[in-house]
């Protein structure tokens, strides 16, 4: 059975949103680039992943942003906020991140990250915080 395009609601993070409107803990659901996304912040972080559970496809609109996860209302899949990555079962695949500007003021959603490149900078951040004692 063929999926039809997704449905989009919320606002257009591309054309961005007051950033008083993102408030801290929660999350936001709107669209960029012709799909829906979550915007959130989560301590003073700013982060936008896509809104379906790459489970079951289920929308995480209504999920909860705990401890760096989004974590799907459906199955209670948990997803990096920072990288998308899956870090709990039953979801095996990641979920999509998009890059995030703050400009005057407002929020911007600008496009869709490349995997490796967002691991390759959530690691390098780690390393940095957590140098190796050896």
């Amino acid at each position: 059975m063929a999926e039809g395009p997704a449905v989009l609601s919320g606002p257009d993070f591309e054309s961005g949103v007051p950033l008083s409107s993102v408030a801290d803990d929660e999350l936001l659901l709107g669209h960029a680039g012709g799909e829906p996304v979550l915007l959130g912040r989560s301590g003073g972080e700013l982060f936008a992943v896509g809104a379906s559970c790459s489970h079951y496809g289920a929308s995480m609109a209504e999920g909860l942003l705990v401890d760096g996860t989004v974590r799907c209302p459906a199955h209670h899949a948990a997803f990096s906020i920072r990288t998308g990555e899956a870090v709990r079962a039953p979801a095996l695949n990641p979920i999509p991140c998009w890059t995030v500007e703050q400009r005057d003021g407002r929020v911007f959603v600008t496009g869709k990250q490349e995997r490796s490149a967002a691991l390759r900078q959530v690691r390098a951040e780690d390393a940095a915080a957590h140098p190796s004692p050896w």
